[in-house]
Order: structure tokens, then sequence, then C-alpha cells
């Protein structure tokens, strides 16, 4: 009984540490797309100013 559980615990913690070591990347993922997402409404912004200052000259 207690070779079974031994095996079942050898099994289960390196796929415990994959699933945690995947969920880890995907939040480090998330944070970066939020910062892209503020960079992009940056950008945005400048694009706006610039048809302003086109528009103003014509």
């Amino acid at each position: 009984m207690t070779q079974l559980v031994d095996i079942l615990m050898a099994l289960l913690i390196p796929i415990l540490l994959i699933i945690l070591i995947v969920l880890i990347v995907k939040w480090i993922g998330s944070i970066k797309h939020q910062k892209s997402d503020s960079e992009l409404e940056d950008i945005k912004k400048q694009l706006d100013r610039i048809e302003k200052k086109v528009d103003k000259s014509r």
C-alpha cells in the first residue's frame, strides 16, 4: 500500500509543478498584456493629436 502511495506521489508532484509553472507564465503574460493595452491607448491619443493638427492645417 505504501509503495502505491509513493508511486502516486512521484507522479503527482511533477504534474503539479508543471501546472504551477504554466499558471505563473500565464499570469506574467496577462500583466504584460495589460501594459501593452495602456501603450496602445497612448498611441491612439498621439494619433488623435496628429489628426487634429492635420485637420487644422487644411
